[in-house]
């Protein structure tokens, strides 16, 4: 091709190996524009879209909705940040568990069992229950022994 100095070649400002020997043949003036997204960058917006719509969050995806704002987080800078193109739909989706969080119900703790009327009572009056023990095994010996000496008296008389 034929050149006549006067192509002017807006590169990205992070771009890499735009200075050699073709790209000189061909443009005249080289600029600097917005930077280009970095493969890291590629993915983290590869791996939010791949999250459900935010009214078809569940609480199973939580755990894709962490690991996309981890990768988020992880991208080096801002500039590169900012082309996440797609970071409105993980804020949604963010917002959408952490509603559903909010609404799944807390599980109640099993309730106590009522006692029976009858282990109340035992334990409404036990120590009652322990002397009236006591006291029917004193009369019952108390009537075995004089039994015994009835029978000991009519023998000896």
């Amino acid at each position: 091709g034929h050149n006549d100095g006067k192509l002017v070649m807006v590169r990205p400002s992070n771009g890499q190996n735009y200075g050699s020997f073709i790209f000189e043949q061909y443009f005249g003036v080289s600029v600097a524009g917005s930077p280009a997204a970095m493969q890291n960058t590629l993915n983290v917006i590869a791996l939010i879209a791949q999250l459900p719509d935010s009214m078809s969050v569940t609480l199973n995806d939580e755990a894709a909705i962490v690991a996309a704002r981890a990768a988020y987080d992880a991208i080096g800078s801002t500039e590169q940040q900012s082309l996440v193109s797609n970071i409105d739909r993980l804020t949604a989706a963010e917002s959408a568990l952490a509603y559903l969080k909010t609404r799944e119900p807390t599980p109640e703790p099993d309730p106590v069992p009522e006692p029976s009327a009858v282990a109340e009572f035992f334990r409404n009056n036990m120590v009652g229950l322990i002397i009236a023990g006591v006291l029917l095994l004193a009369v019952a010996g108390l009537t075995a022994w004089v039994i015994l000496l009835k029978k000991n008296n009519k023998r000896n008389a």
